[in-house]
């Protein structure tokens, strides 16, 4: 079990507990300017190499083949990649525009998602 940080409702930030990391980070639903800001500001922070205004193609040179792809609902598809073993990316794309972010750097937490996709 952990604990959750949330601003608003888009963007959690997990811990484990008895970590001091935080250890997953998911940005959910984000279409708006401002919102875009804010979480492309945070992915910049943690040194993430794509941002919101990223599209396909930056994703497939930087993480490569897909891992999984899931219909999550009719205009979105949720691409997963498993980035060295020690990551798990996910992006959820509208049209050609990211409207989400999810990424796992706990070994616990991947295990768990992979075995649920």
């Amino acid at each position: 079990m952990g604990s959750a940080e949330t601003i608003g409702y888009k963007i959690v930030f997990f811990k484990v507990k008895n970590n001091t990391y935080v250890c997953a980070i998911s940005l959910d639903d984000i279409i708006d300017k401002n919102e875009i800001s804010i979480c492309n500001l945070i992915l910049h922070k943690i040194g993430f190499p794509l941002d919101f205004d990223s599209d396909f193609s930056d994703i497939l040179k930087v993480f490569g083949t897909k891992y999984t792809e899931n219909n999550i609902l009719e205009d979105c598809v949720s691409y997963n990649f498993l980035y060295n073993r020690n990551y798990f990316v996910s992006f959820n794309v509208s049209g050609k525009n990211i409207v989400g972010i999810e990424i796992l750097c706990d070994s616990g937490i991947i295990d768990n998602r992979i075995n649920c996709d």
